[in-house]
């Protein structure tokens, strides 16, 4: 996942995304390992600041994904399922 989104990307924010009882900074290691171009890649596991510090980072002519979730407006952290809205988060910046 690393590798292709850095190959088009000019800048990948790696976040949490229902890390369940995984461990986030594990998993954010691993998908920015896929890549060579790792100067690309800001890595925030609180998924709410890292969609704010893309906002913010955006300019006029860019374009933010927001890839993992879905639909879904929830986040699984351990046994616990909280709300939490992509496209909320997206609304505010």
């Amino acid at each position: 996942m690393g590798k292709i989104a850095a190959e088009y990307a000019d800048k990948i924010f790696v976040t949490s995304d229902n890390p369940r009882s995984e461990d986030p900074e594990v998993i954010a290691q691993e998908i920015v390992s896929g890549s060579e171009l790792k100067q690309k890649f800001s890595k925030e596991l609180n998924r709410e600041l890292a969609i704010k510090a893309a906002c913010k980072e955006a300019t006029k002519n860019s374009i933010v994904l927001v890839l993992g979730k879905g639909p879904d407006e929830y986040q699984i952290i351990g046994k616990e399922k909280f709300f939490f809205s992509d496209k909320n988060i997206l609304r505010d910046c």
